[in-house]
């Protein structure tokens, strides 16, 4: 027999049949000792007072974990930093690359056709064009990038 609250929750949300199994776990409370613990008392609740070694250790690895986190949250602000303080437009990167794949695609056209040569030209320079301002774009937020980085060092 269903409690009213999992009837509740199971007609509130319209959930189908085989997913209502799951609702009297959701409907279960989360026990009040989870939040009262400080969390470094529960994972040392858990390794007896005499391993003293095994406790170290335990601890050992919990800093080379927050150190690991603490260095990527630090390289994921400054990827961040870079892309934002990208000048340049992105449709230009976009544009260079579309330009140098028309190309390629050009090269493998018949050869005889009558404008073969002109195109494959005037594609060889709209990619090199497209590839000084995509680089243009670039370079700016790089040194934009680095300004920034220097002022807040």
């Amino acid at each position: 027999m269903k409690s009213p609250t999992v009837s509740r929750i199971t007609n509130h949300l319209r959930l189908p049949t085989h997913l209502a199994a799951v609702a009297p776990i959701l409907a279960e409370p989360i026990p009040q000792t989870v939040f009262d613990t400080p969390v470094g008392q529960r994972t040392g609740d858990r390794i007896p007072a005499e391993q003293v070694e095994r406790r170290a250790e335990l601890q050992r690895v919990i800093d080379i974990r927050i150190d690991d986190l603490i260095g990527a949250v630090d390289k994921n602000r400054e990827l961040r930093q870079l892309a934002a303080s990208y000048e340049g437009n992105w449709r230009d990167i976009v544009v260079f690359i579309c330009a140098v794949l028309f190309t390629i695609v050009w090269w493998n056209v018949d050869h005889s056709r009558t404008n073969w040569v002109l195109m494959f030209v005037v594609m060889i320079v709209l990619s090199i064009l497209a590839g000084v301002y995509a680089a243009r774009g670039i370079l700016r937020g790089l040194a934009s990038f680095l300004k920034g980085r220097r002022t807040s060092q």
